[in-house]
């Protein structure tokens, strides 16, 4: 079968890493592991200053916490995003505003933004939705006229370049994600970068005093891809694939992406730590292929591109960009993604509803129906096709020719 979501990422040699993990002493926090991890991500995209984090959500929150918000104070971020992103704003004390995104890139749209900015507003979150990078030479400029802290949003974007220089680069700070579906995984986990040395000594002072994390923790995110791999192959056999996963849920063995808790913007109980050093091992393993599974990423994005017809909207090609997810829009996506499953082929829902995933409680996150039409628009209609390393050319062509029988 055919996906694109539940660890795209995860090939023959990153299950045996795995096993290898499973069978060490992973539950002592190695360091020296994550100092590797660190100067590896910092040299590989032109950064310093970075901290691994058990989330990069957790991160977020961390440097939310050094500005010392109120309740008053607004954070501008755009709406077509997820609760990951809302929830650090609101467990700082501080209040979430969201600007409306544009119909062409799924970023956020500079015009709304403008009118959206008051006296109240403090921080300005930039997310480059789907490795396509905002357009952060107006948006540093806005920033800047208006005194506004700017924090980059690179859980889609790492290894996308904004002209000569990497995303992340450019903000006060700027958190990445290495989340089961993001651009390399290490199941969980993320880095929060520090660009303005104004804010270091906080940020380096909190970050030493973080836990190491637990070692059944650490179990649950190292065997995640092994349960993955025996489920995926029997994910639409009589549903036993699907079966597996809800069952290694429940009985503990791997954990939920997001809690439910955070589902109603609160906070979970259990302490932030850093990322230990088993998983920083398995990051330093997926950053060897971070080239390799970009470069695949554009070549299927490039097919996709030549292969859908013109009817349909689709993002407009750029090398600079890496298509984390390859989005594209259609009239009825529910029925499209069934009839899709059907013949084993899953495809993605990054964003099927205004703030991700369904069933979110809008209100308690502060979003108001209707305010931002063009984000509405976009949850109604993305589609997100497999675009992974193990899928091939050959499949990226068959899945354009589904869509146009399909959609029809």
């Amino acid at each position: 079968m055919i996906f694109t979501s539940l660890s795209p990422n995860t090939q023959k040699d990153d299950i045996l890493f795995s096993f290898k993990l499973l069978f060490s002493p992973f539950w002592k926090s190695n360091k020296l592991d994550r100092e590797r991890f660190i100067k590896k991500f910092n040299n590989s995209i032109g950064l310093k200053n970075s901290y691994a984090i058990d989330s990069a959500r957790n991160g977020l929150y961390i440097f939310l916490q050094t500005l010392n918000l109120k309740e008053s104070d607004e954070v501008l971020l755009q709406a077509y995003t997820c609760v990951a992103l809302v929830n650090p704003i609101l467990w700082a004390g501080a209040t979430p505003k969201f600007v409306d995104c544009s119909k062409d890139d799924f970023n956020i749209n500079i015009s709304d933004l403008e009118k959206k900015i008051t006296k109240k507003s403090k921080v300005l979150i930039v997310q480059h939705t789907f490795g396509k990078s905002a357009d952060l030479n107006k948006l540093q400029k806005i920033a800047q006229k208006h005194n506004l802290i700017l924090i980059e949003d690179c859980a889609h974007s790492l290894g996308t370049k904004y002209g000569d220089k990497f995303t992340g680069s450019f903000g006060d700070c700027s958190i990445f994600s290495f989340g089961r579906d993001k651009v390399i995984s290490t199941t969980t986990g993320g880095i929060l970068t520090v660009n303005n040395d104004k804010y270091l000594p906080t940020v380096r002072s909190m970050y030493n005093k973080l836990p190491e994390s637990s070692g059944y923790w650490n179990f649950q995110q190292i065997i995640h891809p092994i349960i993955l791999s025996i489920a995926k192959p029997t994910y639409n056999f009589f549903k036993l694939g699907r079966v597996i996963i809800a069952l290694s849920i429940k009985l503990n063995l791997i954990s939920k992406p997001i809690l439910i808790s955070e589902r109603n913007g609160k906070k979970p109980s259990n302490e932030i730590t850093k990322l230990s050093g088993s998983l920083c091992l398995i990051g330093l393993h997926q950053l060897n292929k971070l080239k390799k599974y970009n470069n695949h990423r554009i070549k299927l994005a490039k097919i996709y591109s030549r292969s859908l017809n013109k009817t349909i909207p689709k993002p407009k090609i750029d090398e600079n960009h890496i298509y984390t997810r390859y989005t594209i829009l259609l009239d009825n996506p529910d029925s499209i993604y069934n009839k899709f499953i059907k013949k084993n082929i899953q495809l993605g829902r990054w964003f099927n509803n205004i703030i991700i995933p369904k069933g979110i409680n809008l209100e308690n996150i502060g979003y108001k129906k209707n305010s931002c039409p063009n984000a509405e628009f976009l949850a109604n209609k993305s589609i997100n096709l497999p675009n992974g390393i193990q899928i091939k050319e050959s499949d990226a062509v068959k899945i354009a020719k589904y869509i146009h029988e399909i959609s029809k």
